[in-house]
């Protein structure tokens, strides 16, 4: 947990903005949101809290596109 808290606020800001470039291109495609957050994470992160960072937003935005129709 102390990795969270050192990072700067411009790696922060670069999470988010992957975060939200791999939603937008998984509402218009409709998948390869896991594939684009996964290679925005783990170039700022160790890859196994990336792939630990991966499993939420991929849980929630399947549960939504599932529950949308």
């Amino acid at each position: 947990m102390d990795l969270f808290f050192a990072l700067s606020d411009v790696t922060i800001a670069f999470l988010i903005g992957g975060a939200l470039f791999a939603g937008i291109v998984k509402g218009a495609v409709g998948f390869a949101m896991p594939l684009i957050l996964m290679s925005g994470l783990s170039a700022v992160l160790p890859v196994p809290v990336a792939l630990a960072g991966l499993i939420l937003p991929t849980l929630v935005m399947n549960i939504w596109q599932a529950l949308r129709g």
